[in-house]
């Protein structure tokens, strides 16, 4: 019998083994490895009481649905010689329901954060708002400060009364470490703008959040904001902190730069005016007042006299070098205005007034300590012997009817002029002159429909403002600026 002949398998049938995928092995392993970063990650986060906030996690469930298409359609083209769809499936489904679904948490968790950090600015704003900087006591000043400190001390300042705000503050005079101290906050760009603002309505806009991070030690965040008010139009960005606190509500912190909060302005006419008023301010106060009495001791008498009345910056410079001449030509002897009577008196109780201190009893009058360095000892800028002392621009106060301006200054007695000690104090400046103010309140009122600019002149000054010198103020304690890295004096400088 002849053998049967062999039997052939149909085309259709499977000839032999087909390799997987390498394209779909890696797109199903990397999608193991995302499940699973995603479960142990998120579970850590969870038992930490933290959240898991990392947005290029999601540059894993991207290229996994890259590697799942590419792998299917090579296992498409490669006419059985390829499996893998299962691992591509697998790969495709994990991306998207874990890239999709971890997304969605980001999205959800930034929107949370953006309203959380939108309530605490406002909140902190509107306390800033009402904040005097000239009283470092006052209650609304004492809570805005507060915020700026580290969350884990700031519970040790609370405090309601004027005795307890002081109580509290000691120790604050000056920067410690990473957190500015009074003296550095009440010179912030942003205080002094709200101060001078307080009574025309200064509108605050949340322009949204720029980036946050959540870490073990809390939520960071950093945004922006608007500020517009008669002056102008001015963009801010804030830096601010939040952190668990045991038994209580997660508290926030404001971190207060140094270089303040201002990141660029535009200016009205009248935000332009200020900021002449505030030049000419100053150049009256270092020019006319504080060069004429260190160079020329001998019209200290004469000074209070000269410098009540409204001041004119050329008539002030005349005034200087007429007693300069008179210097060089007959000597200082005779040259020499006597001291009027009752002129101690009218120095301790006119020219200058004290800022009260719950130990004034302890260190003594300060209207005794301002006379004898009004007599014998030196009245000079700010900066001049503090070195590097925050307290360098002046604090200005608008109302309809008048302008206040503080220009601060540094008052060292006698016999410490080889020492870097001197007590803050400011040249308190009035103007109100009703034809002045007339103009300066027209000015405001025009710019509710005016469009703020970049540029505005800032050179010579041309036109004199009717400023009065009217007093000095100070504590009349003296201090040292403390050497960098080293813990802060006690002593209040500032609150003029």
């Amino acid at each position: 019998m002849a053998d049967a002949a062999p039997r052939l398998s149909p085309s259709g049938d499977p000839v032999g083994y087909a390799p997987y995928s390498v394209t779909a092995i890696l797109a199903a392993v990397l999608a193991g490895l995302f499940l699973a970063a995603l479960v142990l990650l998120g579970g850590a986060a969870l038992i930490g009481g933290t959240q898991l906030v990392e947005p290029l996690f999601l540059i894993l469930p991207a290229a996994i649905l890259v590697l799942a298409f590419a792998a299917r359609r090579q296992i498409a083209n490669s006419e059985g010689t390829r499996v893998g769809v299962s691992l591509c499936n697998f790969a495709w489904w994990v991306a998207v329901l874990g890239g999709s679904g971890y997304g969605a948490y980001l999205v959800g968790r930034m929107v949370g954060v953006q309203q959380d950090t939108k309530e605490a600015l406002v909140e902190w704003m509107a306390v800033l708002q009402k904040a005097d900087p000239i009283d470092p006591r006052t209650l609304d000043f004492h809570k805005a400060f507060q915020k700026t400190i580290d969350i884990g001390r700031q519970k040790s300042l609370e405090a309601k009364t004027p005795a307890e705000i002081e109580a509290a503050q000691r120790g604050f005079a000056d920067d410690t470490g990473s957190t500015i101290g009074i003296t550095r906050f009440r010179q912030l760009d942003l205080l002094r703008i709200l101060h001078r603002n307080r009574d025309f309505a200064p509108q605050f806009t949340f322009d949204g959040l720029q980036s946050w991070q959540q870490d073990q030690s809390g939520l960071r965040c950093k945004s922006a904001g608007t500020l517009r008010c008669p002056e102008g139009e001015f963009r801010l960005n804030f830096d601010m902190m939040r952190q668990p606190v045991p038994g209580d509500r997660p508290a926030w912190r404001v971190v207060a730069p140094a270089s303040g909060f201002v990141g660029s302005g535009k200016l009205t006419r009248y935000g332009q005016e200020l900021e002449k008023m505030e030049r000419y301010g100053r150049s009256l106060v270092s020019t006319s007042l504080l060069t004429t009495f260190a160079a020329l001791p001998q019209f200290r008498p004469q000074l209070v006299a000269d410098f009540e009345r409204p001041g004119d910056y050329a008539v002030a410079l005349r005034y200087f070098s007429r007693r300069m001449a008179e210097c060089a030509a007959a000597g200082v002897a005779a040259t020499a205005r006597p001291e009027p009577p009752g002129y101690e008196t009218l120095i301790k109780s006119q020219f200058f007034a004290p800022i009260a201190r719950a130990d004034a009893a302890k260190d003594g009058d300060p209207r005794d300590r301002f006379f004898v360095a009004w007599r014998d000892g030196r009245i000079v800028p700010a900066g001049l012997i503090l070195a590097e002392t925050p307290d360098q621009y002046p604090i200005i106060t608008v109302t309809e009817k008048m302008v206040e301006m503080r220009v601060p200054i540094e008052i060292q007695s006698p016999r410490l002029e080889s020492s870097q000690s001197a007590a803050r104090g400011a040249v308190v400046l009035v103007c109100d002159d009703a034809e002045y103010i007339g103009k300066l309140n027209e000015l405001r009122r025009a710019a509710a429909t005016e469009t703020p600019s970049e540029t505005w002149a800032t050179g010579a000054i041309e036109e004199t403002v009717p400023w009065k010198i009217v007093r000095i103020v100070s504590d009349m304690k003296h201090v040292t600026m403390p050497k960098p890295q080293q813990t802060q004096d006690n002593s209040m400088g500032g609150g003029f």
